[in-house]
């Protein structure tokens, strides 16, 4: 029996594209739930949004796409599967979750012109993303019961939003072959420059010791990230992305958690970083 990857993620985050980088990289073939939906929506002239908010009411859709992907855990092939839920579906997959800033996602998808996703503007393009996310959000709960955007159903997340599909697809491969090799540790990647950042002195000690690590090739320690209304903020060891930023990587490994902000905190984004 083959491998299976799948990849599931937000609109605009690059999985169609990661997905082809993968087939070529590792000789598999390619399933796309979402090109399934992008052609259905086409034969009843809607746009994908439309489509999304149509199939609410006519779960027969979702079964009949879903019910492909069941039959792919039998498939004898080596297969990279593009969908939503694919990792519920596909059974023994290595699942993996794309996410990307929404604004890039916006931008992105403006850019592809795709004949189902027709926009005019970057704010059109944006508020087409979170309706369909919204929609995509509450028809897999109504159907199934369970939450896409719930990273702990997958084996691993990364961030695409300042990394190349290239840098993405290595990174997928990377954590796949530790999978592969019985690491089953669920993975966070966060791109550095996503990140907010305390504004105040780092440990120059702790920079220069992660620092090291990363020209030794020593794996890096996660960041402890909180998510609050979009925004992800340091809470604990922004020196290892400081770090991860000053080498040029594209990732760094991340947790998050639920502490609430510390008081009186300033948080900014790393090029509006002032203490180094």
């Amino acid at each position: 029996m083959g491998f299976k990857i799948t990849l599931a993620g937000d609109q605009g985050s690059g999985k169609s594209t990661v997905a082809r980088l993968l087939v070529e990289q590792t000789g598999a073939a390619y399933h796309s739930a979402g090109q399934t939906a992008r052609d259905m929506a086409a034969e009843k002239g809607m746009d994908i949004a439309a489509f999304n908010l149509w199939t609410e009411s006519h779960p027969e859709i979702d079964y009949e796409i879903d019910g492909r992907l069941v039959r792919l855990s039998d498939d004898p092939r080596d297969l990279i599967v593009d969908s939503r839920m694919a990792w519920r579906f596909v059974r023994g997959s290595f699942a993996v979750f794309l996410f990307a800033d929404p604004v890039e996602s916006a931008r992105r998808i403006l850019e592809a012109g795709r004949a189902t996703e027709t926009f005019s503007t970057l704010d059109d393009a944006l508020s087409g993303v979170r309706r369909r996310r919204e929609s995509e959000i509450k028809r897999y709960a109504d159907l199934y019961g369970v939450n896409i955007k719930d990273p702990d159903n997958y084996d691993l997340s990364v961030d695409t939003t300042y990394a190349s599909p290239a840098e993405v697809a290595a990174a997928i491969l990377a954590a796949f072959a530790d999978w592969q090799a019985g690491e089953r540790q669920k993975r966070r990647l966060i791109c550095p420059a996503h990140l907010s950042y305390p504004d105040d002195e780092p440990d120059h000690a702790a920079l220069e010791r992660h620092a090291l690590s990363i020209e030794l090739g020593r794996p890096l320690p996660p960041v402890t990230v909180s998510l609050c209304d979009g925004a992800y903020r340091v809470l604990r060891d922004p020196e290892v992305a400081l770090a991860a930023a000053a080498a040029g990587l594209p990732h760094v490994p991340f947790v998050l958690s639920d502490a609430p902000l510390p008081e009186g905190v300033q948080f900014v984004k790393l090029e509006n970083l002032t203490a180094c």
